[in-house]
């Protein structure tokens, strides 16, 4: 069907049509409007000089974006989500289990009301609803939102806290004054690193947040020279495993299918050497924590320093062996 509108008309269209969370194709514009390519991509940088002038008078924060791929324009409300954007981050929230069912839905339900597409958001429901509804809340079952939230207020304002800790060995309660220095979350849980009020140690200790029994935010605070601030995320690259202990320089062989996997696990990982399928690899990590991840590997990896440590493989290699025979 031809068209037979003006300038106006035909911009006023486009704006429909992104109004209705309609991608506009810029070749397949051209062609029902008739104009060249360049005319539709005139048009739309005066509807985002429309709409940059009108958020900034009204406040409602709106912005047309480009996919230089697809050729195509669509608008977004700055702000709020994706379809695409709320389907990751939902994916992530479900894979990650590491809220009780409770905790979980209220955010999952929150997240869907930042769509920026009322349709695409049907979607996006559709592919994550039978996932939300088999959702598994980790076996403690604790709700840590809040906890979380004082623990990390605590991190920030630099104050110590007293703690009752669930162990896992006798005695089963400890209580300690801590310096809490950072939040991190790995595989299902959440961990405060800290240190201990009383001890002079070089290295954090790691509390698994939902074991904390009970806790007080105290009044007193604690200073850290700048020189020997605690570093979230260059602490997060050694400890993959979370278990405190000294700095450990670990040299293996990895002889796997996949050298992406162990070089994202480690982030201080290099690569020493590659012969054929044979790498060496050279990491940096926090206490005895990557024993078991050594041993899931099998036969892939070789411990070849520290020389502590292939030893201590060789012995857990002998005792697996020996429940074997």
């Amino acid at each position: 069907m031809a068209y037979y509108g003006g300038k106006h008309d035909r911009v006023l269209s486009l704006y429909s049509n992104l109004l209705n969370n309609e991608r506009v194709n810029v070749k397949e514009a051209a062609q029902y409007y008739d104009v060249s390519t360049k005319t539709i991509h005139r048009d739309i940088e005066d509807i985002r000089n429309f709409i940059s002038e009108s958020s900034t008078s009204g406040g409602e924060l709106r912005e047309v974006v480009y996919n230089r791929e697809k050729d195509t324009y669509r608008l977004n409300e700055a702000g709020k989500l994706t379809a695409e954007e709320l389907f990751v981050t939902s994916k992530i929230l479900l894979e990650s289990r590491g809220l009780c069912k409770s905790e979980f839905s209220g955010i999952f339900e929150k997240m869907m009301q930042c769509c920026s597409s009322p349709q695409n958001l049907k979607q996006a429901q559709k592919m994550l609803n039978n996932e939300k509804y088999h959702y598994t809340e980790p076996n403690h079952k604790k709700e840590l939102i809040g906890t979380i939230w004082d623990l990390g207020r605590a991190v920030q304002e630099c104050r110590m806290v007293e703690l009752t800790y669930e162990r896992l060995t006798e005695p089963k309660f400890k209580k300690r004054i801590i310096k809490p220095v950072g939040i991190m979350f790995s595989d299902f849980y959440f961990y405060l690193a800290s240190y201990i009020a009383d001890k002079n140690t070089t290295n954090p200790t790691i509390y698994r947040i939902d074991r904390i029994f009970s806790y007080k935010i105290l009044d007193k605070k604690f200073q850290t020279p700048y020189a020997n601030r605690f570093e979230e995320g260059e602490f997060r690259k050694r400890v993959q495993f979370m278990y405190g202990g000294d700095l450990l320089r670990v040299e293996f062989k990895y002889a796997g299918e996949s050298i992406e996997a162990v070089l994202d696990r480690f982030p201080t990982a290099q690569i020493v050497s590659h012969t054929g399928d044979d790498y060496i690899i050279r990491a940096e990590v926090f206490g005895r924590g990557i024993k078991p991840w050594i041993l899931s590997q099998t036969d892939k990896i070789e411990v070849l320093k520290p020389f502590e440590l292939r030893a201590e493989i060789k012995e857990l290699v002998e005792k697996i062996q020996n429940k074997y025979k």
